[in-house]
């Protein structure tokens, strides 16, 4: 993944200085590279700045324009390991999984799914925050409602996950019933960047 944001840096800068010049080339991918780029970079707020002075014709264009809504429900702020916390972040994670099941390409699902365990940990840490001074009853949510929120494979993919992250499962006939949010359970000590964490 390194070696990809150097790749598309490298012909960021090259798509500049081609329009800088005396005769630039025509450059028929530009728009599907662009929109990798911003999907790569997704809580990169300079990266932000620079989508902001693309040309009409490639911002508004279709791979843009679902790449660019994409990082708006990606975005978060309540990860205390990211500099790049989005300030009054809508956490729309619901809606980030369920639009890139819904529109996403196949290379753009790719880079995408290189987010998906930071964006998870911020909707679980979310939930705990919401539920974790609760009653039981409130602050234990069902299995198959969570996974089906934060776009799990199945079952198992998302118990995984949460015994990473150190959250109570409850069992009931053998089975995982539901997520005990308590805040009294210290999880978030571990990076939560989407570098170290599984993408499961």
């Amino acid at each position: 993944m390194e070696q990809l944001r150097k790749v598309l840096q490298s012909l960021m800068e090259f798509y500049k200085d081609t329009k800088m010049s005396q005769s630039p080339l025509a450059l028929p991918n530009e728009t599907e590279f662009r929109a990798y780029y911003a999907l790569v970079f997704l809580r990169d707020h300079d990266v932000s700045r620079q989508l902001q002075t693309l040309s009409e014709d490639i911002f508004f264009s279709p791979p843009m324009t679902r790449s660019l809504r994409l990082r708006s429900l990606a975005q978060r702020g309540n990860d205390k390991f990211v500099q790049n916390n989005a300030e009054a972040a809508p956490n729309s994670f619901v809606r980030f999984f369920k639009e890139a099941q819904r529109s996403a390409t196949f290379l753009e699902a790719c880079i995408l799914e290189t987010w998906f365990g930071s964006i998870r940990t911020g909707a679980l840490k979310a939930f705990r925050q919401a539920l974790g001074v609760k009653a039981p009853q409130v602050s234990q949510v069902s299995v198959p409602i969570l996974v089906r929120m934060l776009g799990f494979d199945d079952t198992e993919q998302f118990i995984a996950f949460c015994n990473y992250l150190a959250l109570e499962v409850i069992e009931g006939e053998g089975e995982p019933k539901a997520i005990w949010f308590k805040r009294s359970v210290p999880w978030e000590g571990q990076s939560t960047s989407h570098e170290s964490k599984p993408t499961c």
